[in-house]
């Protein structure tokens, strides 16, 4: 695949990701109150291992992204009246 795709895909990750952070987040603070007022808690505790699960799994689909794009080679340079630009 391309450099580009590889970033595109990388994007995408880390919106995945902060969207899955924001959820832990916000489920944290749900079983935080159902602890204070002392309700059940059960369901809740196993959605945030879940979503934290899922997050997890998301950093390391982003780590192997981030290896496919060290790998990948950098967009030849086109040489126009004397400048270099990169092409993509």
């Amino acid at each position: 695949m391309l450099r580009r795709t590889w970033y595109r895909h990388l994007a995408r990750i880390n919106l995945f990701i902060v969207e899955a952070r924001q959820r832990v987040a916000m489920q944290k603070a749900l079983l935080s109150n159902l602890e204070r007022e002392e309700r059940g808690n059960r369901s809740a505790l196993a959605q945030l291992r879940r979503s934290e699960v899922m997050l997890q799994l998301l950093e390391d689909d982003r780590e192997i992204i981030l290896e496919k794009v060290r790998r990948s080679p950098l967009p030849a340079f086109r040489h126009m009246r004397g400048c270099s630009i990169l092409k993509f």
